[in-house]
């Protein structure tokens, strides 16, 4: 059942008796009467209460955290609207309404690296980042999902194409929705990954923040979307240089220059796509400055890579 709170206030008889200030209109008045009673610090209780939760419709915490506002209500003295008497003057109500899907409800999540050694390397936690996870997300089986990574350049049926990623987890620049859909729905992905924090969130000084977002409802795949962080994401950028250097053991070992070039080129690939499509990040659309800020940085990606391929040259053909 999905679960809303109303709160109707009406003064007190003893307030309409004083004077009020004078004042530009019966807001103005309104305020002046009631101010006084407003506590900050209670404010902060109902906010610290509610933040121990991912609230939405139906679920724990959104129930939990409508019961505690009736509480502090009833404690201040409101009446619930069904039991009250006429001359009750300060009541609220609790309506409930049905809920057309299943309440969604997360308990835990992390997303994690696997190298080529074994080792494992946390990139997120949903005990230190709840928006982590997107909603409509479901379960994974016990123990996870550990599945090969493919990265795409954007969120687009035409990226998606070019690449396998049936039974992948799927990892691009931009909206998680529509990643999910091409690759998870359609295409047959186990789950997605996307960053798209925009500009004005200051994603390079708050390297922890995610918005919340969510996924379509999909009952038949039972797929899971996941968004990064800045931080999440420069850990997925520093994979580039990792396999260079990994390339680069391989070859002392006698393996090819070719394959191992190939990868980076790829990864190489895969950057300079995504950089770009930060090109409309700007409301109203990019300004000189930001465009002359991407194709360098897309620039550096391709020197970046022109240099480990030619460290590989003449090195186990």
């Amino acid at each position: 059942m999905r679960t809303t709170l109303f709160a109707l206030l009406s003064a007190p008889a003893f307030l309409a008796a004083q004077q009020a200030p004078a004042a530009a209109g019966p807001a103005d008045r309104h305020l002046a009467l009631v101010r006084a009673r407003f506590s900050g610090e209670r404010a902060l209780e109902t906010v610290a209460y509610m933040d121990h939760y991912v609230r939405w419709p139906g679920n724990a915490g959104f129930d939990s955290s409508i019961a505690n506002v009736a509480r502090r209500l009833a404690a201040a003295g409101y009446v619930e609207a069904a039991s009250a008497n006429p001359t009750d003057r300060l009541t609220y109500r609790v309506e409930r309404y049905p809920l057309p899907n299943a309440a969604w409800e997360p308990l835990d999540a992390s997303l994690s690296i696997v190298g080529a050694d074994g080792r494992t390397t946390l990139v997120l936690a949903f005990a230190t980042n709840r928006n982590m996870l997107a909603s409509n997300s479901f379960s994974t089986p016990e123990g996870g999902v550990e599945a090969e990574l493919v990265r795409v350049a954007a969120p687009t049926a035409a990226a998606l194409d070019a690449v396998n990623v049936r039974g992948k987890i799927v990892v691009a620049d931009g909206a998680l929705g529509a990643l999910f859909t091409q690759a998870v729905v359609n295409r047959g992905a186990v789950g997605a990954i996307a960053y798209g924090m925009p500009a004005y969130t200051q994603p390079e000084r708050n390297t922890h923040s995610i918005q919340f977002t969510s996924i379509p409802d999909d009952s038949a795949r039972k797929g899971w979307g996941i968004r990064l962080s800045y931080g999440a994401r420069e850990q997925l950028n520093a994979a580039l240089e990792a396999e260079r250097k990994l390339s680069a053991d391989t070859l002392a070992r006698g393996g090819s220059a070719v394959y191992e070039s190939h990868i980076i080129e790829t990864w190489s690939s895969w950057y300079r796509s995504a950089l770009k499509t930060a090109d409309d990040i700007e409301a109203g659309g990019s300004s000189d400055a930001t465009r002359a800020t991407i194709a360098g940085a897309v620039n550096r990606v391709q020197d970046a890579t022109a240099q480990a391929v030619a460290s590989l040259k003449g090195k186990g053909d």
